[in-house]
């Protein structure tokens, strides 16, 4: 994936590039044969989102799937490794990291065992504003090679990044926030589990999924919000939570909600968080 990234400019004369997502909530649910669903554009979900979710939750116990799904259900191969997924996922992560990593980029090999460091930090920590001068030292390389290796984890889909809404000059700074790539590779690597970055990583990783085909040259599709927690396609603002979240820090903005764990059905401003997975 990164050696095609990184002839992306040369390919796009002569090929289609297509970026395969991990799958949505949606899918697995239809990939294992538990229900067939439509997908829903954001607009129709923050429009009628009371009514979507009344009818898919009539059809299945949808908490239980969606928590299955968080833990086990990014990947195909889960429908044959139910006792062994996490194994085979940390496998490929391997993989990735002491083979195909150093194949394909400059990073030395002695190198990987810091870039570890800083995927397990990911795994276990609150959803991390990166300060990359005290993270460079942790992980212990220069900053400009710690961007680096950031840049290499996202293309490679470990990482993401978020950006804040900003103008000028800072649209070209540090990455503000960064996760895992999906709530999957965090119980892999760790069963030490913050919950509020577990609900990040879920919605991060969908409406990233949701865009990923859409040409731009640079992807402000998503990005942090000055109020709340994000900002999709310049017009909604998103604050996850639990399912006790309430309005208040934006409950003055349009076209906000909060994105709630744990309910079936919303209300108003307030949205299941598990109907993001169904974006794709």
């Amino acid at each position: 994936m990164i050696q095609i990234h990184s002839r992306e400019a040369d390919l796009s004369r002569r090929i289609q590039l297509y970026r395969l997502a991990n799958l949505s909530f949606r899918e697995y649910l239809e990939f294992k044969d538990i229900a067939t669903f439509e997908r829903y554009a954001l607009d129709d979900i923050a429009l009628n989102h009371v009514k979507i979710a009344n009818e898919i939750a009539k059809k299945i116990k949808l908490l239980a799937h969606f928590q299955t799904y968080l833990n086990d259900g990014a990947y195909p191969f889960m429908l044959n490794s139910d006792d062994n997924y996490a194994h085979l996922l940390l496998g490929v992560i391997n993989q990735m990291l002491e083979v195909d990593l150093p194949h394909v980029t400059n990073i030395n090999y002695a190198q990987i065992d810091k870039i570890k460091k800083l995927i397990y930090l990911l795994s276990t920590t609150v959803p991390l504003k990166p300060n990359i001068s005290k993270l460079s030292e942790s992980v212990e390389v220069s900053r400009p090679t710690l961007m680096e290796y950031i840049h290499y984890l996202e293309l490679g889909s470990l990482v993401s990044s978020v950006n804040q809404k900003a103008r000028g000059y800072k649209v070209i700074s540090k990455p503000d926030k960064l996760y895992l790539y999906n709530t999957n590779l965090m119980k892999a690597i760790s069963q030490n589990i913050d919950k509020g970055t577990q609900r990040e990583t879920f919605f991060v990783n969908q409406i990233k999924s949701s865009f990923y085909n859409q040409p731009s040259l640079i992807d402000d599709n998503l990005l942090l919000a000055n109020s709340g927690d994000f900002l999709v396609k310049n017009r909604y603002i998103f604050e996850v939570g639990g399912k006790n979240k309430g309005l208040k820090q934006i409950k003055d903005l349009k076209d906000s909600f909060v994105l709630a764990d744990d309910i079936e059905v919303g209300f108003g401003n307030k949205i299941p968080l598990w109907l993001f997975g169904f974006l794709y």
